[in-house]
């Protein structure tokens, strides 16, 4: 059959997490296969986006999250307009502080 409009036919994707004393790792990596768009008259290419992320827990509940998102700030494309790509953000870098009681 016909591939459906931007969905890519193979994916794949590994996390890995690891706790190191007080901190945890986690590693997360995505691949994506070409796609189309338009019954297959325009192709977006296929990526890979690797992110990264570590959580240090302190004190009585508190913790702090890092994270960077597309880490190699990756450019690519998810879907186009008239051929315009849409915007996908770059890399990206979150940073969290929790308190569980």
């Amino acid at each position: 059959g016909t591939q459906l409009d931007r969905r890519p036919e193979n994916t794949a994707s590994l996390q890995a997490s690891r706790r190191l004393g007080q901190h945890r790792l986690h590693l997360a990596w995505q691949l994506a296969s070409a796609r189309f768009e338009q019954d297959e008259t325009r192709r977006l290419s296929g990526y890979g986006r690797f992110d990264l992320a570590d959580t240090f827990s302190f004190g009585d509940g508190w913790s702090l999250r890092g994270k960077i998102d597309n880490v190699f700030d990756k450019r690519y494309v998810l879907a186009t307009s008239s051929g315009v790509p849409f915007a996908v953000p770059g890399r990206q870098f979150m940073l969290t502080l929790s308190y569980a009681h």
